[in-house]
């Protein structure tokens, strides 16, 4: 599981990090990311990086396209690159998400995609 870290990999290092981790495990394996993104709230998470830059540790939003070639050649488990409390929401935690950003689909977005896939078998 790779939680919150990849986003402070500024340059294209990070593809290839996550190739290298991926390499590394056996087969079956799965990995778990949750990477922020501008997808759902661009100018908020403008200012959200802009607050990071000033105090010395710059973050790179990456989009859902960015953020799914980190899976390249794995198989995504379903439902795949979606903001990750739209991940297999437990329904008795719905309510409390719907109050945090109001009624409607866009209760189920947040700053971050978290995507999981599984290491392809042989």
């Amino acid at each position: 599981m790779e939680q919150t870290a990849l986003h402070f990999l500024i340059d294209d290092d990070a593809h290839a990090l996550v190739d290298r981790l991926k390499a590394a495990l056996p087969v079956g394996s799965t990995l778990a990311i949750s990477h922020g993104t501008p997808d759902f709230d661009p100018e908020g998470l403008a200012r959200v990086a802009r607050i990071y830059a000033e105090a010395g540790s710059p973050i790179r939003l990456r989009t859902q396209g960015e953020i799914a070639a980190f899976f390249a050649g794995w198989d995504l488990v379903e439902p795949g690159v979606v903001a990750t409390r739209a991940w297999r929401p437990d329904p008795r935690h719905r309510r409390r998400s719907l109050h945090l950003r109001g009624p409607g689909p866009q209760a189920l977005t947040g700053p971050d995609h978290g995507p999981v896939a599984r290491a392809p078998r042989g």
